[in-house]
């Protein structure tokens, strides 16, 4: 058997992905954790770097199959923000936030969006910025709905001023 430094991770393994690999790693600025989020569309919490430990798992918002796209296929974790209070992540289908123990507290879907990364806006704490393929659009984190959405038209016109 050849070494493998992700098999040092004990990731929880998914039906439709048997071998998940970590697509998102942060480290947690407010406790001793290490949040990973993996290509089956699961989030783990491992907290003493010596040993790795399993604290929370959770799915990520947006991760299961979508009908709509047809279905089938998990989405995984492209991106993980830890807030002192919350766990935000990003899958192409969503954007969720979980208290820190893993219970739910908002979600915004936009499965034709394709979103690929977010930010949350310097100038109101209640707001994240996500992007992807098909535009933009600004979430609010305490309603858990989308304030506004901006086609990918309207970018390329800003970019080109």
């Amino acid at each position: 058997s050849q070494y493998n430094p992700l098999h040092l991770l004990p990731l929880p393994l998914h039906p439709a992905d048997p071998k998940p690999l970590p697509t998102a790693v942060t480290i947690d600025p407010f406790s001793d954790l290490l949040w990973i989020g993996t290509s089956s569309g699961n989030v783990s919490a491992l907290c003493s770097p010596l040993t790795l430990t399993p604290n929370v798992r959770f799915p990520a918002h947006g991760s299961q199959p979508n009908a709509f796209l047809g279905g089938g296929m998990t989405r995984g974790v492209s991106r993980i923000r830890v807030t002192d209070r919350e766990v935000w992540t990003l899958t192409e289908g969503g954007i969720g936030g979980r208290r820190r123990g893993g219970a739910p507290k908002w979600n915004v879907s936009d499965p034709t969006r394709g979103l690929r990364s977010m930010s949350p806006n310097p100038t109101n704490s209640h707001e994240v910025l996500a992007g992807g393929l098909n535009g933009l659009m600004v979430a609010n984190t305490f309603r858990g709905d989308i304030v506004r959405r901006v086609g990918l038209l309207l970018v390329y016109a800003i970019e080109s001023l």
